[in-house]
């Protein structure tokens, strides 16, 4: 019988470093990965267009979904590797609500060691959580203002008109938004993880890092009457959590290139305390911090090949890589339980230095209530995916 195709055997970030770690650790597990990415870094669609290529040059099916704003497909065209008849081997949806995303997933078939991509994913899901919210406000509003209505015209005109009730059967009086939010996103993963399970798939949710506002920690010896001291804080860009069952994040960000070890490799150092930089050394690079259930990694550095690299500039040949600036050996610690987790991955914006599955009571009823939600979404979705290759087929 012959061997099933893995990862392994495929795919690659063409970052030789992170490579193994996402296909050769045993650290990493599962097959549905969250890559999130701070605004201003191209990092992330580096690594996921080398992928995408990999794929389709073994003859692999991608999937390619986009959500609220489109995948930038001139990097998939521009790539050195890329060739006109991998566009056979490409579909694509548009997707920009929940509804239509959930019922691509449910209802497609996607072909065995397919890669599956979702631009976008967890701006997704927050708009979908707010709409889900106003939907709940706006129902129970409006019944309060038809109520009221009623009422002031019985007073009016000395009439009885009966006032509507939400029927105690409804999702309003029994079950919050955020609990139906959980439990749609619950099914979404489910039916995420048993294409990867039948299918032999893998599944990339592309993303950017949340914007929060965290305060200063007050020193120990700060009294009562210092306590403004909490207004004080600091902008920082922190990973969401897309779904419990997903366990790996890549977070790409940018940094100094003085800070990799291909600069300690190539410009030795003595005092490493105080270091100063030339001008002309100060070059930022594109950096992924690989970060495991049980496991957090160093970061690793990388960048595309540049005269920056080579002593004549005539070295240069203009040939379209991706360089490692990373160890060989990545070393990896446990993650502390005890802290939370939205500190393990912070990064500061205002520096420079920018430092399972759901239980078995869901049942198909709220697959059906999610769907139905606009029968009209399911037909547009529909259309979007027998017209999947446009975007490609017409650069």
């Amino acid at each position: 019988m012959e061997r099933s195709q893995t990862p392994q055997d495929v795919l690659t970030t063409s970052i030789p470093t992170l490579d193994d770690i996402q296909l050769n650790s045993l650290v990493v597990r599962g097959r549905v990965f969250d890559l999130q990415s701070s605004p201003s870094c191209h990092g992330m669609y580096i690594v996921i267009t080398s992928l995408i290529i990999s794929n389709l040059a073994h003859g692999k099916q991608v999937v390619l979904i986009d959500t609220l704003n489109k995948f930038p497909f001139h990097l998939l065209k521009s790539h050195p590797h890329f060739k006109l008849e991998f566009k056979s081997n490409i579909r694509h949806y548009t997707c920009d609500t929940f509804a239509k995303l959930y019922s691509v997933i449910s209802k497609a078939n996607f072909d065995r060691n397919s890669l599956i991509v979702i631009n976008e994913f967890h701006s997704l899901l927050e708009l979908y959580k707010l709409e889900l919210s106003m939907s709940y406000e706006e129902t129970i509003l409006k019944n309060h203002v038809e109520n009221n209505a009623t009422l002031i015209n019985n007073k009016l005109k000395g009439v009885k008109d009966s006032i509507s009730k939400i029927p105690t059967s409804s999702d309003l009086l029994k079950v919050s938004p955020v609990s139906k939010y959980e439990s749609h996103v619950n099914l979404l993963f489910r039916n995420l993880n048993n294409i990867c399970t039948s299918s032999n798939a893998s599944v990339y949710l592309l993303g950017y890092l949340e914007t929060k506002y965290r305060p200063y920690k007050i020193p120990n010896n700060t009294d009562a009457s210092q306590l403004s001291y909490r207004e004080k804080g600091r902008v920082v860009l922190s990973p969401s959590v897309a779904h419990k069952s997903c366990t790996t994040k890549f977070l790409f960000y940018l940094d100094w290139y003085h800070k990799t070890p291909h600069f300690f490799r190539n410009y030795p150092i003595d005092n490493t305390r105080q270091i100063t930089i030339n001008q002309a050394m100060l070059k930022l690079i594109n950096v992924v911090k690989v970060e495991a259930k049980s496991e957090s990694f160093s970061p690793i550095y990388f960048d595309i090949d540049d005269e920056f690299y080579y002593d004549q500039e005539d070295e240069f040949t203009g040939e379209y890589k991706v360089r490692d600036l990373s160890e060989t050996v990545i070393e990896s610690c446990p993650v502390i339980t005890s802290s939370p987790n939205i500190d393990a991955s912070v990064i500061h914006v205002t520096s420079n230095d920018l430092g399972n599955t759901s239980s078995s009571n869901d049942t198909e009823a709220i697959a059906s209530e999610i769907i139905e939600e606009s029968e009209e979404e399911i037909a547009i979705s529909c259309a979007s995916a027998t017209s999947s290759k446009n975007d490609i087929a017409s650069g």
